[in-house]
């Protein structure tokens, strides 16, 4: 025979006779002691220490400012609930250096009316039900833990009612939370109550969630929660938590101004230490306002980073100057803005970018591919983006100051800047928008222009192709490359598809007609000319034709058509003005200047380059 279920039948039926007796028997046990200890049967009344189903009262006695002493000598104690509190000019405190204290239901440390009240832990177990610091109107509570265990197996609440105010300090030993709330938001006329905790070591875990609208200071210590949310309520909700040390890990979600039907803000402020959660979200639904500010310590989202993603009016910023931010993929939304000036920041997914993002210094790698409907500027530090990027027709992606690299396929539906840099494309970029440099060296290895494609660039500006050019562009009055430089990098053969009409010698072809100023080819390349739009028939008009290899490497271009040069310029000269048969029918032909024309012709372009400048400026 199993004796175990008789036997735990046996303890389970002692127990709860127990529980009949000292129901049976409840008191209200009242301190009347102005400095003892818990154990002494004549600090309370009626006399005799509280029983497990008693609730006790600890208020100041004597009209003297008042302490009560537990320590390891009060061993084992329990009680239904305990109340700490002063209503009077004189202070209440609870202080406990050992022993074990079990309270049932809840604890209350400054309640009512303007009540105050302290409790320390130095040493020694606290367990109760719920901890409430700081409840009713404009009262205060504390809890100080230099030590010790305080186990609270519901909610640990600070400051709740219109003025209260609830801390906690935590210096050291273990605290453990079911939920815990740090301010209690009232509504919009009467307010509500505020609260401060403070780790400065120690270890501290909620098991469920830890709702911030008072202030959180983590300094040093570790902190474990399942779920937080900064800044939640219905406009009253403020929460700040502010690191500068420690281990904090959440492990599902960390929202930063959570929201409420009239909004409420959150603000995160990461100095050192570091920080872990499943996913961040800054500025969440009805009106959330969320900030996150890094300028040091690590931050790691495994899932996902979103900044203002749910509507409706969720607002949210991160920025980051210094230290270390990881995570999964990121998501910016119309509100949201994410600013880099420093740092080192790097996404293993992908970036979906509906608002704005900004990078002006420190490292910037993207592992995986970029979605653009917002604005996105890459404006300083070392950027590199692995995957494919789409930009949206109102898109807009600006690089300047210093090189990115592209390693996936580049789609541009609406606009690319390059400024003052050198970008560089190793897949293939696909223009159906416009792409403006303004100056840069851009580097392509397949470019293809779309028919609604168009490049927009001037002196200084090159674009650099190490296989091939296509250009399907229907757009000629709108592109603007007179002033710019065509390249082909590289040994082997390369591959222009051209768009412009041939206009034969004359120097109109200069005009709305896809011309550049320079025809680069490498030592050793060898260039395929083909039609790259629907009308039968194409030409390539440029100023200067400069071939690394000579005259012989004319035998190296392979074209059925025209490419035309001007043959007073000096960088032409070697030229001589003649006419050239390339393979496959086509001809390297001078275009005659016409004399009143040209000089027309100059004055022409330059207004139109001026003209272009500052529409794309």
């Amino acid at each position: 025979m199993n004796e175990k279920p008789f036997v735990l039948i046996l303890a389970a039926s002692l127990v709860f006779s127990v529980l009949i007796n000292q129901t049976v028997h409840a008191e209200t046990k009242t301190w009347k002691s102005s400095d003892g200890n818990w154990s002494n049967d004549s600090n309370w009344f009626p006399f005799g220490i509280p029983g497990l189903a008693d609730d006790v009262i600890v208020n100041p006695y004597g009209g003297v400012d008042t302490v009560l002493r537990f320590d390891s000598f009060t061993g084992e104690q329990f009680a239904n609930s305990l109340s700490v509190n002063s209503d009077t000019a004189n202070t209440i405190s609870f202080e406990q250096t050992g022993g074990s204290l079990v309270i049932l239901n809840l604890e209350k440390v400054g309640f009512g009316f303007k009540g105050n009240g302290s409790y320390t832990l130095s040493d020694g177990t606290n367990t109760t039900g719920s901890l409430s610091l700081g409840s009713g109107w404009e009262s205060n509570g504390s809890f100080t833990q230099n030590g010790g265990v305080n186990r609270i197996n519901g909610g640990l609440v600070l400051g709740e009612g219109p003025g209260s105010f609830g801390k906690y300090l935590l210096n050291s030993g273990s605290l453990w939370v079911g939920s815990e709330y740090i301010g209690i938001p009232g509504d919009r006329y009467m307010g509500g109550g505020s609260g401060i905790f403070t780790q400065n070591g120690g270890t501290h875990s909620v098991s469920r969630e830890l709702v911030i609208n008072g202030t959180y200071n983590l300094n040093d210590g570790d902190l474990l929660t399942e779920s937080e949310r900064i800044g939640d309520g219905d406009g009253t909700g403020r929460g700040y938590f502010i690191q500068s040390g420690g281990t904090h890990t959440v492990t599902t979600d960390l929202v930063v101004g959570a929201g409420g039907y009239y909004g409420s803000s959150g603000r995160y402020t990461l100095d050192a230490g570091s920080l872990s959660a499943d996913s961040v979200i800054i500025g969440s639904s009805w009106s959330g306002d969320g900030s996150f500010s890094q300028s040091g310590g690590s931050n790691s989202v495994s899932g996902i980073l979103a900044i203002a993603t749910s509507t409706p009016l969720g607002r949210g910023r991160y920025d980051l100057s210094g230290g270390s931010l990881s995570s999964g993929s990121e998501e910016i939304g119309f509100d949201g803005t994410f600013n880099q000036t420093g740092g080192t920041h790097t996404v293993s997914n992908s970036i979906i970018n509906s608002g704005t993002y900004n990078t002006s210094g420190g490292i910037l790698e993207i592992k995986g591919g970029v979605d653009n409907n917002g604005s996105m500027a890459l404006t300083g530090g070392a950027t590199t983006v692995g995957g494919n990027v789409t930009n949206a027709v109102s898109g807009k992606i600006e690089v300047a100051n210093s090189p990115v690299i592209f390693t996936g396929d580049v789609v541009n539906n609406g606009q690319f800047k390059s400024t003052h840099t050198t970008v560089t494309f190793t897949g293939t970029y696909t223009e159906n928008g416009v792409y403006i440099s303004d100056p840069s060296i851009n580097n392509f290895t397949n470019l293809i222009i779309g028919n609604s494609g168009y490049l927009v660039g001037g002196t200084g500006d090159e674009w650099h192709i190490t296989n091939s050019f296509e250009n399907h562009s229907q757009q000629n009055t709108l592109w603007n490359t007179l002033n710019a430089g065509l390249f082909f990098d590289g040994s082997g053969m390369k591959y222009l598809y051209m768009a412009g009409a041939d206009y034969g010698l004359s120097s109109l072809g200069f005009i709305n007609n896809f011309a550049f100023r320079s025809l680069n080819l490498a030592s050793g390349a060898e260039l395929n000319i083909l039609d790259g739009n629907a009308a039968s028939g194409a030409a390539l008009y440029v100023q200067l034709v400069n071939l690394a290899d000579g005259l012989s490497q004319l035998n190296d271009i392979h074209s059925d058509y025209n490419i035309y040069y001007n043959p007073t310029l000096a960088g032409n000269a070697y030229l001589n003005g003649n006419t050239y048969a390339l393979d496959g029918g086509g001809v390297l032909a001078p275009a005659i200047p016409e004399p009143k024309f040209y000089v027309m012709l100059l004055a022409g372009l330059g207004l139109l380059c001026f003209a272009m400048r500052r529409r794309y400026s």
